[in-house]
């Protein structure tokens, strides 16, 4: 199981979002603490200037691009932006 984290920016985008999408984030949070690549998730690496990112489906509109930090028995996602494909450039 992974702890999650979250980038101030993360925080502003989640805060802008409709409630029922953020309802949409908190339910693919709580899978990416069990399961990143759950298949639900559609989570993939990223290409270009976010190479070192992930990214994962909340729904057809919208994403949760993040990366993944694993030391020792510490694991952990780290969420850097939530929204739609703008997010990406």
């Amino acid at each position: 199981m992974f702890k999650i984290g979250f980038k101030p920016k993360f925080l502003r985008q989640y805060k802008k979002l409709p409630p029922e999408i953020k309802i949409e984030v908190r339910e693919r949070m709580e899978i990416l603490k069990d399961n990143y690549k759950h298949p639900l998730l559609k989570t993939h690496k990223l290409q270009g200037k976010l190479h070192d990112f992930y990214s994962c489906w909340v729904n057809f509109s919208y994403r949760i691009v993040f990366t993944i930090h694993k030391s020792g028995t510490s694991k952990e996602i780290i969420l850097h932006f939530v929204g739609n494909h703008k997010i990406y450039a």
